[in-house]
């Protein structure tokens, strides 16, 4: 039986502590996700350790991974409205991973509709040029526009010692910060044509998560889910358009990295119902 260096196997269970082992699961759950047509001409990457300059602090980050759909479409296309010329459609993905010993608790929000898509849009787009929009329902239909998905304006983990310290808000902070930098690059790189990018800050965790609500009794009704969506307020355009971000346990990964992909698959298709139009302002 071949021996096992001590050294490595402290380093290995040091590891197994740190985030790595979720960002790999991560990024492979994205590179195994089916690419779209090959004849769409489209192109798709998947990074880890993507830096990224700090908007509040403008220190110099990493994020864990970064994964990316593109897609030219003709000006005919009918989720655009554009008439003088092609363009590309974008879907960013920007993930930060976190380990925890705890579970995380998402208290739904009451107010808050999921299906109201130009305020969720809207603080998550670039667009290359100001005229081109792109039709809501495109974004209505897909996967990730879900409106039956668990939506919360807080997050919190379930902890007795050292309440003050909000491990989860403290991750959504990050993968915000990192989604507002990358947004402000934006595009496909080097292209002359107009085009669009949709960006979705995601939070990957090992810690089981449960929804938290009152029902019509006023009793507390708790609900283990596989993922959901916490709101943020503080970092949206106005008061009024709030930042969704995904929090998906670790479990889910393949199922949610195909969701992305469908959903981007659709986004260039065919809309169930076209809906309101967006707009960079």
């Amino acid at each position: 039986m071949e021996s096992v260096d001590p050294l490595e196997k402290n380093i290995a269970e040091w590891l197994k502590r740190q985030g790595y082992i979720l960002e790999v699961r991560a990024a492979r759950a994205f590179l195994r996700a089916h690419p779209l047509q090959e004849h769409w001409g489209h192109s798709e990457t998947v990074e880890q350790g993507v830096h990224y300059l700090d908007p509040q602090e403008s220190k110099l980050r990493e994020i864990d991974v970064v994964a990316s759909w593109w897609n030219p479409v003709k000006r005919s296309h009918p989720s655009i409205t554009r008439t003088n010329g092609d363009a590309w459609l974008g879907l960013t993905v920007v993930i930060e991973c976190k380990r925890s010993q705890v579970p995380w608790i998402l208290l739904a929000a009451e107010r808050h509709k999921f299906h109201k898509i130009p305020q969720w849009l809207d603080p998550l787009s670039k667009a290359y040029i100001a005229d081109f929009r792109i039709y809501s329902g495109y974004w209505a239909g897909t996967p990730l526009g879900d409106s039956g998905v668990p939506v919360a304006h807080s997050i919190v983990p379930r902890v007795e010692k050292n309440p003050d310290r909000n491990a989860p808000f403290d991750a959504v902070r990050q993968v915000i910060s990192a989604t507002t930098s990358l947004l402000e690059q934006g595009g496909p790189g080097e292209i002359d044509q107009p085009w669009i990018d949709l960006f979705v800050p995601v939070l990957v965790t090992d810690a089981p998560l449960f929804v938290c609500r009152l029902d019509n009794e006023g009793d507390i009704v708790v609900k283990s889910v596989e993922y959901g969506v916490y709101l943020d307020a503080e970092n949206g355009r106005t008061r009024h358009q709030d930042i969704p971000v995904y929090v998906v346990n670790i479990a889910y990964i393949d199922q949610f990295a195909q969701m992305c992909h469908n959903s981007a698959e659709l986004l260039w298709g065919q809309p169930s119902g076209q809906g309101d139009e967006l707009s960079e302002e």
